[in-house]
């Protein structure tokens, strides 16, 4: 896995080092997202560790101390739904399905009824269609 040339390593330029720059906006922005992904579950803090190239003795320590300086403020965890709630989505779902539907025929319709004037302004060289701007 390390000589996987898309995996962020010693050989590659784009290895990031975290310098204590707490002015710089980018710097905040990266410590942000890092976070983020820990919380969320889509790295660890080894990962981390490995993946990016942090200019501290102790990195441990330091990715915790970021975790209580920018975790989010609101929990972003939602309760499970009950089964009523199950019921009601299902429910929603299946509305969906059928007003599509009847979307879908309507727009059939339309275009069936169009193409029936198109053809009968042209073999009957007569005018179906009101001619707008025109006065009645």
């Amino acid at each position: 896995m390390k000589n996987n040339q898309n995996q962020l390593g010693k050989d590659n330029p784009l290895k990031i080092n975290f310098k204590f720059k707490t002015s710089d906006p980018n710097q905040i922005a990266l410590r942000r997202w890092l976070v983020m992904e820990i919380h969320c579950g889509r790295m660890t803090i080894q990962r981390a560790i490995e993946e990016f190239d942090f200019e501290v003795s102790n990195r441990v320590q330091t990715i915790k101390e970021w975790q209580t300086m920018y975790a989010p403020d609101i929990p972003l965890s939602l309760p499970i739904m009950t089964e009523k709630e199950r019921q009601k989505v299902i429910s929603l779902e299946k509305h969906i399905k059928v007003v599509e539907k009847q979307l879908e025929e309507a727009q059939m319709k339309a275009t069936a009824l169009n193409t029936l004037i198109d053809i009968a302004e042209s073999k009957l060289s007569i005018s179906i269609r009101k001619k707008f701007g025109t006065k009645q």
